[in-house]
């Protein structure tokens, strides 16, 4: 199985880097192939919305980073994206991103209606907040992480098929309980998928 990380936190040794360091640990002994990007590692413009790439299929920037993310997102069979609540949403760096490579992502029809380019795709999402529990959900932090990865993923093809969320984390990190189970609900994916 080959599976994509982002993660879009820039904090080391943070919630959302431990629990996606378990679930790759957990990957790579269940002998899935992983490719890991830290998106604060990365080096990409922002979209500068010309829109040429819909025409020509790739990017007319300068060669950076997304183009190799691009392909390792073509590549895979499982996404896993790490976001840390920003604003009641993902943060800018991952929007950035996923803004550069929509070319790869979705195409269009004659009538310019969205045509996904990545049906089959299946997508895991842990997402963290400062806000406590339940208020990250019902005030939209976390959720909306999640709502905002799932209208970018919708015209793309890409199926949620798991989230994580997790809120008051100023006050309280990641326990090992629920790392575990970031590291179980893969462990089953990938026994039943492979």
């Amino acid at each position: 199985m080959n599976i994509l990380m982002l993660n879009a936190s820039p904090r080391r040794g943070g919630n959302i880097d431990r629990m996606l360091s378990a679930m790759r640990q957990e990957a790579q002994k269940r002998g899935a192939e992983v490719t890991y990007f830290r998106l604060d590692e990365l080096q990409y413009a922002p979209c500068r919305g010309c829109m040429a790439c819909r025409s020509r299929r790739h990017c007319v920037m300068p060669t950076d980073d997304a183009p190799a993310v691009l392909q390792a997102l073509q590549q895979c069979q499982l996404l896993i994206v790490g976001a840390p609540c920003y604003w009641s949403s993902m943060p800018g760096t991952l929007k950035m991103l996923f803004d550069r490579m929509v070319y790869g992502m979705m195409g269009e029809n004659r009538y310019g209606m969205p045509r996904p380019l990545l049906r089959g795709v299946k997508c895991m999402v842990v997402s963290t907040s400062t806000t406590p529990f339940p208020l990250n959900l019902l005030l939209g932090q976390t959720w909306g992480v999640v709502t905002s990865l799932r209208k970018i993923f919708r015209w793309s093809g890409i199926r949620i098929i798991k989230v994580f969320q997790y809120g008051g984390t100023r006050q309280h990190s990641l326990n090992a309980l629920q790392i575990q189970q970031g590291r179980h609900y893969l462990r089953r994916y990938i026994s039943r998928h492979s």
